[in-house]
């Protein structure tokens, strides 16, 4: 199955036109297809954020920030989440693309299966103002097309603005360091459930890796259990001062107390290829 995977690069070219060429990933370091295809960016940009979507309304970032109620009932839910998600990230994802980042995708028999996007951050995020809003009595089910009944049912706002705090704070201070280059953000990374295991995931994020020039580093908000395949890709643990691990930490709602899940900032600095010797 994995050989029969293409990956597809995107990023805005001009006049709001995105280019989307074939990755030849046949030997490293990435290549392409000298043919490419164009698409508006309101086109293309929505094809990217339905598998964008689907990819974070899956992981554990989703998982962290819903009620107890939402996340016992996230499958029957997660339509309607997706589609939450889809319309709330689009605005940010045609600014980041407009801004330069680049799209990977995994195709497998023209359907999209895994999605990487890379961003250079050129500016500050500024911190959200907690909202003071709790989810309190669990409402009823909601109509599953009513989109903000569902936001209302199954998204704790509170844990969502905690989560995107601790994040937007790491992201600055890694931004203000003025030992690198430029730095990137592994912004989304990740396959559909039935494709987890075919190392797909890691060619997606080597393909991304690819694009960032040497000297820059790139930031990543790391689920828990996947250290190990970030660690093969080179990167490392973002330490504190006092030699602890930068990390995002989270009590969920849903979650016995104290139970808590940690999501580990990593980083990768990218070195300049080793010129090769010549006898």
């Amino acid at each position: 199955m994995a050989a029969e995977v293409v990956y597809l690069q995107s990023r805005v070219h001009v006049l709001e036109l995105v280019e989307t060429k074939v990755v030849d990933d046949s030997q490293p370091p990435t290549r392409f297809s000298n043919n490419s295809r164009y698409a508006k960016l309101d086109v293309e940009g929505a094809e990217i954020m339905k598998i964008v979507a689907e990819i974070r309304v899956g992981n554990m970032a989703t998982d962290a920030i819903l009620t107890r109620h939402g996340y016992h009932r996230k499958n029957e839910l997660k339509n309607a989440l997706v589609q939450i998600e889809s319309k709330i990230s689009t605005t940010s994802l045609k600014s980041m693309l407009a801004s330069g980042a680049y799209v990977f995708r995994a195709v497998y028999r023209n359907q999209v299966v895994g999605v990487a996007m890379i961003v250079c951050l050129n500016t500050d995020f500024p911190l959200l103002e907690i909202s003071g809003r709790t989810s309190g009595e669990a409402p009823p089910f909601p109509n599953t097309m009513d989109l903000d009944a569902v936001a209302k049912y199954a998204i704790a706002i509170e844990k969502e603005e905690e989560f995107q705090n601790q994040v937007y704070t790491y992201l600055n201070r890694h931004r203000s360091y003025r030992d690198i280059g430029a730095l990137w953000e592994m912004a989304v990374l990740g396959v559909k459930e039935e494709f987890k295991g075919l190392n797909i995931e890691k060619t997606l994020a080597k393909h991304a890796l690819a694009v960032v020039p040497p000297g820059n580093r790139v930031i990543a908000v790391v689920e828990p259990g996947k250290e190990g395949m970030y660690d093969a890709l080179g990167f490392c643990h973002a330490m504190m001062r006092d030699g602890r691990y930068q990390t995002v930490k989270i009590e969920p709602t849903w979650a016995m107390p104290g139970e808590r899940l940690d999501f580990n900032m990593m980083t990768y600095t990218k070195r300049a290829p080793i010129p090769s010797r010549t006898m």
